[in-house]
């Protein structure tokens, strides 16, 4: 080795940009395989904007020359554009074969554009490590900003309809199975507290989230005194990773991230399957637009909620992906590993699949058709409304709840096997219930259960009464608006960090 000649560095070729220890280029099939440039081109656009502050970085320590800033930013200028170019026509045979992730091929452009004793110095003070990780928190910082949008949206489409169906009379289900009257107001005000809960959950990780990891270095730091507050600013981070092992080892918001959208994703199922349900037979309560269904290629006569189906069952997907998520960092020692590189695939998987059933679902339950008719028909049948008999003879005549609840069960069966509706029962087929049913003040089974009265009835806390509806819908308003104003402000928050990017380049440049 010591007879060994210096190699001459090739700033054209990604290998030659940090290989001096080793005496060969990579093995073109090894290359390929621990590549994940294409991959990261989904990251190239926060690379690119971290290169930008830790430039400015570098010049504000006194290590760049205002020229040599300028040369920088012409360079990441040139990568951003070859970058477009690349995302249209992958993969270029050269880059392929060259560079193993994103940040070396974005080097090797602002080597090419302002030479090797320029271009050479953008990589000091900072490692791969913690500029992947600074790049990643910015993406799922972005797409967790779009998410919050599409759930905002939906959690106002929940509001506004429950206001409006606050007295459409729906049979509630347990086991699948009518259990008691509610309202389809009610029901939607459900969905609407799980996916505030949801929305709550994002907003209390986010300020977990947006903390730089830049600066941090491989692992222990750097030499290099850099303005690490300064740079957090700058790319709309509400704070740094304080210790630097832990801003590049840590992946518990990878965790947090997945868990959250795992949490969404089942609560959206959940409404899928209950309107997959309701629109077959023999329910046929609600129906989706044919604009939002699909067919059989053989049976003329389906109607197929195939959306609704996919919102299903991405949340299978991303329990799967979650797994991945944990298991990886489950083995592995504190420090960087390869077998990281992976993970942001499942994670940017997840905010992916995530996001695109929340649109989905903005667009379909505003617009489901609502057959309000066959609704209450059915909570008109198989002795939905049984319980607000046997509550109503124990409230009215002291009699003991088991007792009541015994002999409204007698009535239910006879009924069934009279093949009547409760409301049509003989009370006369349960010994002694017509007198209590007089003591009660119920003269008139069908006029005690039409399911509307009895809907006003259900003035419990929380429960689906109108009255009821309309306050929850009332305390709801103020939390959405407080929930989109917290959003808003994130939003600007990241923006105003470019802003002051740029003034504070300008300023510099000035001097």
């Amino acid at each position: 080795m010591k007879n060994q000649k210096l190699k001459p560095f090739n700033h054209h070729l990604g290998r030659d940009l940090y290989r001096g220890r080793l005496a060969t280029g990579p093995d073109p099939e090894i290359t390929r395989f621990i590549s994940s440039l294409k991959e990261d081109l989904r990251i190239a656009e926060a690379d690119l904007a971290v290169n930008q502050v830790h430039a400015f970085l570098l010049r504000k320590a006194g290590i760049l020359s205002a020229r040599e800033l300028a040369q920088i930013r012409k360079g990441l200028s040139r990568a951003r554009k070859e970058i477009e170019r690349m995302k249209k026509s992958w993969p270029p045979p050269e880059i392929e074969t060259n560079f193993v992730d994103i940040h070396p091929l974005i080097e090797s452009y602002v080597i090419k554009t302002s030479g090797l004793k320029v271009g050479g110095k953008l990589h000091l003070g900072k490692s791969r490590n913690d500029q992947v990780m600074t790049d990643i928190r910015m993406v799922v910082r972005s797409e967790v900003l779009v998410i919050a949008r599409e759930l905002l949206s939906l959690l106002s489409h929940l509001l506004a309809l429950a206001e409006k169906e606050k007295e459409t009379v729906f049979p509630a289900f347990t086991h699948t199975q009518p259990a008691q009257i509610t309202s389809y107001g009610h029901y939607l005000l459900s969905s609407f507290s799980a996916h505030s809960r949801d929305l709550q959950r994002l907003s209390d990780f986010y300020p977990r989230l947006n903390l730089l990891p830049l600066g941090a270095g491989a692992t222990a730091g750097s030499r290099v005194r850099l303005d690490r507050n300064l740079a957090a600013r700058c790319l709309g981070f509400d704070g740094i990773v304080a210790n630097s092992t832990d801003a590049v080892s840590g992946r518990d918001f990878f965790l947090e991230t997945g868990a959250i959208l795992l949490s969404l994703t089942i609560n959206l199922s959940r409404m899928a399957t209950d309107l997959i349900l309701w629109s077959a037979p023999p329910s046929l309560m609600v129906e989706l637009p044919d604009k939002y269904a699909d067919s059989s290629s053989a049976m003329p006569q389906k109607k197929n909620p195939d959306p609704l189906e996919m919102v299903r069952g991405k949340s299978q997907l991303i329990l799967g992906l979650f797994t991945h998520l944990a298991s990886t960092p489950a083995g592995l020692p504190t420090g960087y590993h390869k077998d990281f590189q992976d993970l942001k695939v499942s994670l940017f998987d997840c905010l992916d699949e995530t996001r695109a059933s929340l649109r989905v679902m903005n667009l379909i339950v505003p617009q489901m058709i609502l057959h309000r008719e066959r609704m209450a028909e059915l909570s008109a049948q198989s002795g939905v409304a049984a319980l607000d008999l046997a509550e109503a003879l124990a409230q009215k005549t002291r009699l003991p709840f088991r007792e009541a609840h015994r002999m409204v069960g007698n009535l239910v069966r006879e009924a069934q096997k009279h093949g009547v509706e409760l409301g049509k029962a003989n009370a006369n087929w349960v010994p002694g219930l017509p007198a209590l049913l007089h003591q009660a003040g119920i003269n008139n089974l069908a006029v005690f259960l039409n399911p509307h009265k009895l809907l006003l009835g259900r003035k419990s806390l929380g429960g689906p009464s109108p009255a009821e509806v309309t306050r929850m819908v009332q305390k709801g308003k103020p939390l959405l608006h407080k929930f989109r104003k917290e959003w808003e402000a994130r939003e600007r928050k990241v923006k105003k960090g470019r802003q002051l990017l740029d003034n504070q380049i300008r300023n510099i440049a000035s001097r």
